[in-house]
């Protein structure tokens, strides 16, 4: 397991089974997010598919940069990730609902991160 730190996101990677897990956490510094994205890209690299859990249980943790920054991110690769949301606030989860049609790749959200992480497992396709 690989881990890194910037402004209100912590990242997990663990490549045996190629899922990256975001943390986002309230009350921390904005940070780089071109910093965070070399070290995750590094990780994910560009072409194999990886899915990804996204912890926001502090609640609108993410300022809208940081949400834009890993949705162009995700949207890069050649095989966009699967996306589990869990712990989103009601305007979280409307963001979802409205903006997922844009997103050109799947992305759902859930009550804990169990259901999450068992959404990502049933629906493997790759």
């Amino acid at each position: 397991m690989e881990a890194a730190e910037e402004g209100p996101i912590e990242a997990l990677w663990d490549p045996e089974s190629r899922l990256l897990r975001l943390a986002f956490f309230r009350g921390r510094p904005e940070g780089s997010r071109e910093r965070l994205g070399g070290i995750v890209r590094a990780w994910v690299g560009w072409d194999e598919p990886y899915d990804v859990v996204v912890s926001c249980e502090s609640g609108d943790a993410a300022s809208l940069s940081w949400r834009v920054h890993w949705s162009q991110f995700f949207r890069q690769h050649a095989s966009p990730p699967r996306v589990a949301c869990f712990g989103l606030t009601a305007s979280e989860r409307f963001f979802l609902g409205v903006m997922r049609p844009l997103f050109r790749m799947e992305a759902q959200s859930f009550d804990s991160e169990g259901e999450a992480r068992a959404w990502l497992s049933d629906g493997a396709t790759r």
